[in-house]
This record gives C-alpha cells, sequence and structure tokens, in this order.
C-alpha cells in the first residue's frame, strides 16, 4: 500500500560502530553477531530539516542479547538523554529532530516478535452470542481454534445487520435523481428528487477561512502572497496545485545538475548540497533555488575546523589526553602521550605511541588521523561561501573573524581556502586575493589585517614563538619567513620578494617598510632590540643583510634598481636615512663598523664615501688608480698613502655622477694627492683630462690633506675619459 516511485534508502549495519550519514533513511541492525552502536550526526544549529526521519530495527531478533546503542551528538540529547537502547528483540525506533540541541526517538515497535509453537490451526468459527463484537481463543500455542462472535445488531446491540432490518432500511428514501435547475438559492430535496442549483462564479464563497483561528470576511477568491509560496493551475487534473517551500533539501551535487538541467529547481528552496566541501566530513553547502533551472551563486557553508582554542568536545577520542596545539618541530617539542592531540594543516591528529615524530601528515607510526566530527575536537562553523555548481566548487569563503579568501588550487596540493587557518581567534582580518600560494597553515603567529594579492606567503613560525603579521599588503609578492620572533607589520609590497630565513630577535621589529616593482629584501638574522622601519625599496631594488645585525637601519629609500647589501659577519653600527636609487648599488665588502647616516646616491648625485689604498689599488708604472667594482656608488673617495704617487690613469670611475678625490689628512706631515693631465687629442681610455680654464695645469697639480680646508680634485666620466670640473687648491 502506499507505494512510492523508488524504494526508501536502506543499509544494513553490524556489530561495531557506526556514523550515520545525511542520508540514510533506514538502518537495519544485524545483531547476530554482536552489540550495535551508532552515533547520530551533529544537529546543524537552525539548518534542521523539519522532515527528516530515521528508521532503526533489529533485523535478526537478538538485541535483547546484544544491544543496539543509539548515542546523540556532543552537548545533544535524545528523548532527554546522551543516548538511547534496543534491548529488545526485533524491536525499533523512529528518529526525529525537533531542536536545536534535541533527537526524539519514537515509543519503540516490535517486528517479527512471537512465541510457543504452533502445530495447526482450525477454521475461524462464527457465533451469534453476547451483546457485542467478540472473540476467544482455544488452545493458543498449540492448536488454536478461535471464535469470533457477531450479534444481530439492535438499539442496544452492535452487530450483523438482519435481512429483516434491511428492508427497513432500504425503504427509508427513493433512489435520487439529481437536477441543476436555477442559478442561485439553497439545493432542496423533495421527495427523490435533489436540486443543486448552477451557481455563478460572482455567488458562494469559501465557508469560512480563518487565520490562526479568528475567521476572516467571506469571499471568493483566495490569493496567495509570500515567498516561497507559489500557485499554478493543473488543468490536466482540473486543480490549483500550492507549492509552499519549507526546510533544507539534502542532496548531491550530481543531483542538483539534474534538477537545473530539467528545470525542476524550486523557487525558493533551500538546497544543501553534501559534497560541496573543503574537508571530507564537512556537513556541505546550503544554496537557494533562484530559477527553475538556476541555483545562487553564494550561500552557507557548513564546516567543521580545527579546534584553535582548544574549545572542542574530545569525548569521542580514545584515551584521550591533552590539547596541544599545533605540531611544530623547532624549537624543541614538547613532551607527548598517546591520546594527545594536535592540529597540522587544519586536521587533528591523535598520538598513539607517547613519540612526537615527525610531521603528523606523514608519520602515521605516531599519529593517527580524526575524522571530523563533533566529538573528536573540531568545530562547526557556518560561513558565507561562493560556490560554483557547474564545477561543485567553494570559490570564496568569509568567516567569523572576517577573513575572506579566494579560491587558488596550483594543481599541485596547494588550495588557499584549504589551507588557510579558519576559525583561530589570532588570525582575523586577513584578505587572500587571486592567485596566492599560503604556506602557513602551521604557522604559530599572530595574524591581523593583512592584504595577499597573488602573493607566495611562508611562515614557519612556532606555536611558542613570538611573531606578528599586521595590516601588510603584498602583491605579486613571494614571502618567506621562518622562525619570526619579532613584527612585520604596515609594510607593502608589490611584485616583491621578501626572505627573512631566521631570526628576527625578541624585541626587534619590521615595519613600515615599502617595497614594489620586483624588488627584493633578503634578512638573514637580525640580533637583539632590531627595528628595519620605514625602508621604501622600489622598482625592482634589492635591499640584502647577509649577515647578523645587532642595530638598527631605519628610514632607508631605494628606487629604480637601487641596491644596498650589508656583507660581512656583522653589521654592528646604526645605518638611518639613506638613499639609493636610479640603479646605483651600495655594496658593504665586509661588516660596518661605524655609523653611517644621511647618505644618497642618485642620477647626478652623491655623498657616499669610501677609502682608496694606494698600496693595493695604485700601480704606480702607469700612474694608474683602480677603483674596486663594488665603490660605484661612491662621491667622495679619500686617497690612503698617495703622497709623491702622481695620478694619471683613473679605472672604473662612477658613472652616475660626479666624484672627489682628495688625500686623508695626516699628522704632523700632511699627506698629498698629485694628478696629472694630458690633452684630449692624444688621451686614452681612462685618461685624466683637464679644461683650458685660467690656473689649470696639466701637471703641478697637487692637493694636501688637513683637517680645516682639505684640498680636493671634482671629477666627471666622459665616454671613457675622466675630466677635471673643479680644483680647490687652497693658499
Amino acid at each position: 500500500m502506499f507505494s512510492m516511485k523508488y524504494p526508501n534508502p536502506s543499509r544494513t549495519v553490524t556489530a561495531g560502530t557506526t556514523n550515520v550519514f545525511n542520508d540514510d533513511v533506514v538502518l537495519a541492525c544485524n545483531t547476530s553477531t554482536g552489540a550495535i552502536t551508532i552515533n547520530l550526526g551533529g544537529i546543524a544549529s537552525g539548518y534542521w530539516n523539519t522532515t527528516w526521519k530515521l528508521y532503526i530495527y533489529d533485523s535478526s531478533g537478538n538485541a535483547s542479547s546484544n544491544n543496539i546503542t543509539i548515542n546523540a551528538g556532543g552537548g545533544q540529547t535524545i528523548n532527554g538523554s546522551a543516548s538511547l537502547t534496543i534491548g529488545t528483540a526485533y524491536a525499533g525506533v523512529i528518529i526525529r529532530v525537533v531542536s536545536n540541541t534535541q533527537f526524539l526517538a519514537s515509543t519503540t515497535y516490535t517486528a517479527g516478535a512471537g512465541s510457543g509453537t504452533v502445530t495447526s490451526v482450525s477454521a475461524l468459527t462464527l457465533g451469534t452470542s453476547g451483546s457485542d463484537l467478540n472473540s476467544s481463543v482455544a488452545n493458543p500455542t498449540t492448536t488454536p481454534v478461535i471464535t469470533l462472535n457477531v450479534p444481530n445488531a439492535s438499539a442496544t446491540t452492535r452487530g450483523a445487520l438482519t435481512s429483516t432490518d434491511w428492508n427497513t432500511f432500504n425503504n427509508k428514501q427513493d433512489a435520487l435523481t439529481l437536477t441543476t435547475t436555477g442559478s442561485s438559492g439553497a439545493a432542496t430535496l423533495v421527495g427523490s428528487v435533489l436540486n443543486i442549483p448552477q451557481y455563478s462564479a460572482g455567488a458562494g464563497g469559501y465557508a469560512t477561512i480563518q487565520e490562526e483561528g479568528s475567521p476572516l470576511t467571506q469571499r471568493n477568491t483566495m490569493n496567495f502572497i509570500g515567498y516561497g509560496v507559489t500557485a499554478s493551475d493543473d488543468s490536466g487534473n482540473s486543480r490549483t496545485n500550492i507549492n509552499i517551500v519549507g526546510g533544507v533539501q539534502s542532496l548531491t551535487n550530481a543531483a542538483l545538475l539534474s534538477l537545473i538541467s530539467g528545470s525542476q529547481v524550486v523557487v525558493g528552496q533551500q538546497y544543501l548540497v553534501t559534497d560541496a566541501t573543503i574537508n571530507t566530513g564537512d556537513i556541505g553547502t546550503i544554496v537557494t533555488g533562484t530559477r527553475t533551472n538556476q541555483v545562487s551563486d553564494f550561500g552557507w557553508g557548513i564546516f567543521y575546523n580545527a579546534d584553535y582554542q582548544n574549545n572542542g568536545n574530545y569525548s569521542g577520542v580514545t584515551g584521550y589526553g591533552t590539547w596541544l596545539n599545533i605540531w611544530w618541530n623547532n624549537p624543541s617539542p614538547p613532551s607527548v602521550s598517546a591520546g594527545d592531540v594536535v592540529i597540522y594543516n587544519n586536521n587533528h591528529y591523535r598520538n598513539q605511541t607517547g613519540s612526537w615524530g615527525s610531521a603528523p601528515s606523514g608519520d602515521g607510526t605516531n599519529w593517527q588521523l580524526l575524522s571530523r566530527a563533533s566529538n573528536t575536537g573540531y568545530i562547526l562553523a557556518t560561513d558565507f561561501v561562493m560556490y560554483d555548481v557547474a564545477n561543485n566548487l567553494i570559490k570564496y569563503r568569509k568567516d567569523y573573524y572576517n577573513n575572506e579568501v579566494d579560491l587558488y588550487d596550483n594543481g599541485s596540493g596547494k588550495d588557499t581556502i584549504k589551507d588557510f587557518q579558519w576559525g583561530r581567534t589570532a588570525c582575523t582580518y586577513n584578505r587572500l586575493i587571486g592567485q596566492n600560494l599560503y604556506y602557513a597553515t602551521n604557522s604559530g603567529a599572530l595574524m591581523t589585517a593583512n592584504t595577499l594579492i597573488n602573493t607566495s606567503f611562508t611562515d614557519g613560525t612556532g606555536t611558542v614563538e613570538i611573531g606578528s603579521y599586521i595590516a601588510n599588503i603584498f602583491q605579486n609578492a613571494t614571502i618567506d619567513i621562518s622562525y619570526n620572533r619579532g613584527f612585520v607589520r604596515y609594510n607593502y609590497m608589490d611584485g616583491s620578494s621578501l626572505t627573512i630565513s631566521n631570526n628576527i630577535n625578541l624585541g626587534g621589529t619590521f615595519d613600515k617598510n615599502i617595497v614594489t616593482g620586483n624588488s627584493t629584501l633578503t634578512i638573514y638574522s637580525i640580533g637583539l632590540s632590531v627595528a628595519c622601519d620605514k625602508n621604501e625599496i622600489h622598482s625592482g631594488s634589492t635591499l640584502t643583510a647577509t649577515a647578523q645585525i645587532q642595530s638598527n637601519f631605519t628610514q632607508n629609500y631605494l628606487s629604480n634598481s637601487g641596491t644596498l647589501n650589508f656583507a660581512g659577519s656583522s653589521a654592528i653600527a646604526t645605518i638611518t636615512g639613506c638613499q639609493v636609487s636610479d640603479n646605483n648599488s651600495v655594496v658593504f665588502g665586509s661588516q660596518v663598523t661605524s655609523a653611517l647616516a644621511d647618505y644618497k646616491v642618485y642620477k647626478g648625485y652623491s655623498n657616499w664615501e669610501a677609502t682608496l689604498d694606494f698600496s693595493t689599488d695604485y700601480v704606480g708604472i702607469s700612474g694608474t688608480l683602480t677603483i674596486p667594482v663594488t665603490y660605484s656608488y661612491v662621491g667622495k673617495f679619500t686617497c690612503i698613502g698617495s703622497s709623491g704617487l702622481p695620478v694619471e690613469y683613473l679605472v672604473n670611475a662612477p658613472t652616475n655622477h660626479d666624484f672627489i678625490l682628495q688625500p686623508n689628512v695626516t699628522s704632523p706631515t700632511p699627506t698629498t694627492l698629485e694628478v696629472t693631465f694630458t690633452a684630449i687629442g692624444s688621451a686614452t681610455a681612462n685618461r685624466l683630462i683637464w679644461s683650458t680654464i685660467s690656473g689649470y695645469t696639466s701637471t703641478g697639480n697637487v692637493a694636501t690633506g688637513r683637517t680645516n680646508g682639505c684640498d680636493n680634485f671634482i671629477f666627471r666620466k666622459y665616454g671613457t675619459l675622466i675630466g677635471l670640473i673643479i680644483k680647490n687648491i687652497w693658499q
């Protein structure tokens, strides 16, 4: 009876523990081999289906010895308790959801139960005794004889109608003849003629229509209004169909696509796509029908987040011990016991051995992956999503903490939405736009109000380390920071590469920097109490600190492919307010040993200083002074040991700007610097030339080093020649 087009979804479960699937309808429990435990799924708060029912019954008749135990989800009850037990053979229950925290199981029924051994059954014996219908059974368990008494009916006795009584009833009214004369007035019965007038459309109406028990004025037309309520004419069946949308319909993506292709989507109906998930075990994504062949491209995803705040229910974890937060390996990991739980790659892992081991995702010996459920510590969350139904992809997600992430899957296992730290209070107001690669899933750093645009972001900060990223904008950048112990904040990066491959020590900061235009900023180990503050690096510029830095370098400005490079084993001085731009490069070949402040090099100017040692840089036979190639940024050269060694050729002279040559200041005998020139017509490459300005001669140009009023020469490179611009020989 009441046959449906398709059979009810049903599956058989055997001894052990079984988790209920979202699409389960009937669970047949085979208790012949042992007891069965059934775990109900968690109720989706505010989104449970009012029509959902689950039928569970003992199919093998052994429940009296092998009980069936039904457990509610964490923090939820079934018939007011955490669990319900079926202990009667062939018994069963029907379960429904009645609130955000309550399941209701119907009164237990018994299917197939019985007792005794029946050897034969006699034919039913009929009688007429008694004043009401009655029956009796003799020998019920061996050779039963059943007697049914049906007395003759009377004014005081219920029973069968006799032939005499039938004639009496049959003669009460002649057979009726129906007529439809007239169009108004009440129907009439005269003798055997029943007349019902043919009422016009304007007459009559519903007898009574009530709103919550209060009668409304009688009308001839009923109008249905409201989203989710639709009325349509069904001429084939001569009726009006009223469709009232309610609840949430669960189905797979394939089933939803079938509805769309067949134009069978119900407008206003909410659909839970059970396989539109981020991780196995998530509940799914809810979308709404917008047309008969279309659903909304936004909706709500129901996910299980990792328990970053230690608020989860771990009752389903065998031998649960301690929550240990994010797994890390540097610095030294903590002690661990079997049953302890860590987070890795947004998953929960239970320790099995008491050994810390290696990364849990690849260490099945020491770590067991826990399935997503409300009793394995995971936190149920409902977040706003953008959903691509055609490809069954969640392509955007925004959570309670105002993190927004666009989907980017690079095809090698990196997925921005899957990798992001959802549900972590230390990870808020971040925005990942475009094609980002996010390698900070297991970082313990504070991440707040950062914007990543087409960026590769890597951070290895352990949970016990101090690290923070606040209000940074990383655009087209490559960020690689390991063991962040300081602050990285207020930075703006565009098409840049930032690498801090070791430590920013306690007390240190790296903030308010602007790195743009395919720039590179590389820092290896910043020492205690170090602040790298207000640097600007533009248009492919490079700032590299390749050694440990023990002091501050602040307010530097690099632009148009400028390079500032700290080399050597340690930079111990303050470098502040320095500017390098216009494709210049400042490279320190050894450790910085003196304070550098407010030095600048840009097109046409430099006040950077360096020394030239004639014992290594000068060749006396040809009178050639060679400037190190790395000194192309220098604007002022001080010559050491230059007395009596005239300079005729100058190799590797700066081309970006004019530069000064001057002798070193010594006492008591001053150092001198002599330069000689040749006529331009006979000059060869790197030769010094001079102007015909009065007082300029080819020889006898000797500068003297003085503390006050030091002589100097100012040169400019012209092609392959070096021309004297100014000669300051003080009298």
